[in-house]
């Protein structure tokens, strides 16, 4: 599918030729599966240390106000369902 712009012609499938090749280096499945494996980790981290503050009931004071302690049980069941959804292939 090609177009015409005032900028020329261009193949809306493929980047430019001048990106090409760092579109190759940002998107290979290498990177992808690296950082994959990150935001699983994080995620994961994120839901232990939520589902630990919920379950030991550890007071957080923002400011004048506390948050609730089952803000962090909805945040830790969040975190970990996008830890399963993250880290299934």
């Amino acid at each position: 599918m090609s177009s015409s712009t005032a900028f020329g012609n261009f193949q809306a499938d493929t980047p430019p030729k001048r990106l090409q090749r760092y579109t190759c280096i940002i998107f290979s499945d290498k990177n992808e599966r690296l950082a994959l494996v990150i935001a699983t980790c994080i995620f994961g981290l994120l839901e232990f240390f939520q589902l630990w503050r919920g379950f030991a009931a550890i007071p957080v004071i923002v400011g004048a106000h506390t948050v609730p302690v089952w803000i962090s049980f909805v945040v830790g069941w969040a975190a970990l369902l996008m830890a399963f959804w993250l880290g299934t292939p």
